[in-house]
C-alpha cells in the first residue's frame, strides 16, 4: 500500500508514526487548511494561504466577520516553531509583507516565505522557500531507540502478505530480521545466493 489513510478533525491532534499532526483553518477567500507537525521535540508549521495581520483581524472581528474564538485562533499562529513556512502576498486574502517584516529577528530566522517570487521576497528582506527536493529543509532530530523496529514493522504491515499479522506474530518476525543498507547500484542478492 502506498498510502495510509487517517481520519482527521480540524483542530485535533493526530498521532502518526512517532509524530503528531494538527490541521487548522486559515483565513482565505477559498477554504484553506494549514498544518503543524511535531516529532522528537521539533516543530514545523505551514500556514496555507491566509490573511495574518493583527490590525486587519481585529477590524474583521469588530465588524462581526470573525468570532472572538476564530480571531484568537488566527492570532495564535505558532511563529516560534523550529520551521515556519508562511505565505505572503496582497491583503486582504494574503498576509502583507510588512507584518512578516515586523516579526522579531529570532522568529524570522526560522521563517520561509511562499506564494511570492524570489525577487519580491528579497526586496522585502524575507527568506524565500525554494522549490525542489534538492532544497528540502532538514530539521535534525534525535532518533528514538525504537525507530528501526518501527520502520521494519511499518514496512512489513504495508505489504499484502504481512498485513494481517497479530502483534505476537509481528514481534516474532521482527526478531528474525536484520537491518541492512544498500547504496545506489548495489546488488541486494545474486543468482545462487541462499534464499534467492
Amino acid at each position: 500500500r502506498l498510502f495510509e489513510q487517517r481520519i482527521v478533525k480540524i483542530g485535533e491532534k493526530v498521532h502518526w508514526g512517532s509524530g503528531t499532526l494538527r490541521f487548522f483553518y486559515s483565513l482565505h477567500a477559498l477554504p484553506c487548511i494549514g498544518f503543524e507537525a511535531h516529532v522528537s521535540g521539533k516543530s514545523f508549521v505551514y500556514s496555507a494561504d491566509t490573511f495574518y495581520d493583527p490590525q486587519g483581524l481585529q477590524k474583521l472581528t469588530q465588524d462581526g466577520y470573525l468570532t472572538p474564538a476564530r480571531y484568537n485562533g488566527l492570532m495564535d499562529f505558532p511563529f516560534h516553531y523550529d520551521i515556519c513556512i508562511h505565505e505572503a502576498g496582497i491583503p486582504p486574502i494574503h498576509t502583507p509583507f510588512s507584518v512578516l517584516q515586523q516579526l522579531p529577528e529570532e522568529v524570522r530566522q526560522h521563517l520561509y516565505i511562499i506564494h511570492i517570487s524570489n525577487e519580491r521576497a528579497k526586496e522585502a528582506g524575507l527568506r524565500h522557500a525554494q522549490v525542489g527536493v534538492e532544497n528540502s529543509i532538514l530539521i535534525p532530530v534525535k532518533k528514538s531507540t525504537h525507530n528501526a523496529a518501527a520502520s521494519i514493522l511499518k514496512l512489513l504491515l504495508a505489504s499484502d502478505i504481512f498485513r494481517n499479522l497479530t502483534m505476537a506474530q509481528a514481534s516474532d518476525l521482527l526478531q528474525l530480521t536484520d537491518m541492512a543498507e544498500y547504496g545506489e547500484g548495489e546488488y541486494i542478492c545474486s543468482k545462487g545466493d541462499e534464499g534467492s
